[in-house]
């Protein structure tokens, strides 16, 4: 393939010293893209240590060859579009989501993306957001399609409202350590361990989805904005899917 021969020309990876190992590896973490001190006046602004981290891997396994920051690329453009297979599978059940994930691999948008070296921070973004979006949406189903008997309601001694929730040990410890009060009539004598087990799955989803995000905006700024997504997911189609929605009982 063409773009596999030559030499790298980009300045993001030939003369950054961060991806060259003439730097620390700590660096990474304060310097921008091309490996200039993020607090100087001459910096791009541009903050993606995790790029710049699968580049110096590349280096430490093939110094400036191209062709190993080429196969990187393709193979993670490879696991996006296995995602995005995997978005489409969750989001539109039986409407063929192997020919949707067909047609954005071989999308001609995504070419620079994937030929282009420095193009890897597109494909690591994309790759940790639609992480990001699968793990909320697990945490969605774990948090409102389980069954009422595993629900529990809990009440705010300064509150109006009463809104159902899950509650495990951990859950109860938080709540008593916040002064808060939990009607003890609706949490005894039902079964702790199944909803102790369904709110570590709720929750290790949500710790999930934060990691992704964290970790896709660290690999382009842009990333963040997975969590906006997340939010109007949840507005627009988590709650009108769920079988049981979340109630409020006045006091």
């Amino acid at each position: 393939m063409p773009i596999c021969t030559g030499e790298l020309i980009s300045r993001a990876i030939v003369n950054n010293p961060d991806v060259t190992r003439a730097a620390p590896l700590t660096d990474i973490w304060t310097n921008d893209f091309w490996g200039t001190p993020i607090g100087s006046s001459s910096s791009h602004g541009s903050y993606r240590p995790l790029c710049v981290a699968s580049f110096r891997l590349n280096h430490w396994t093939g110094g400036l060859d191209p062709k190993g920051y080429h196969v990187a690329n393709v193979l993670l453009h490879c696991a996006v579009t296995y995602l995005v297979y995997a978005v489409y599978r969750t989001l539109m059940p039986g409407r063929r989501p192997a020919a949707a994930a067909a047609v954005f691999a071989v999308h001609p948008v995504h070419a620079e993306a994937v030929a282009g070296v420095v193009g890897r921070a597109d494909l690591l973004a994309c790759l940790f957001y639609l992480a990001a979006f699968l793990c909320y949406t697990a945490h969605v189903r774990h948090r409102d399609r389980t069954p009422d008997p595993r629900r529990r309601v809990v009440c705010c001694d300064a509150g109006c409202h009463r809104r159902t929730y899950r509650l495990g040990s951990a859950v109860r410890i938080v709540f008593a350590a916040l002064g808060l009060g939990t009607c003890s009539s609706d949490l005894d004598g039902l079964p702790g361990g199944v909803t102790e087990c369904c709110a570590v799955r709720e929750w290790a989803c949500l710790a999930a989805t934060v990691l992704m995000a964290a970790a896709s905006m660290l690999a382009k700024e842009t990333g963040l904005t997975v969590l906006a997504v997340c939010a109007v997911y949840d507005v627009l189609f988590a709650s009108k899917q769920s079988p049981n929605k979340v109630s409020r009982v006045r006091r």
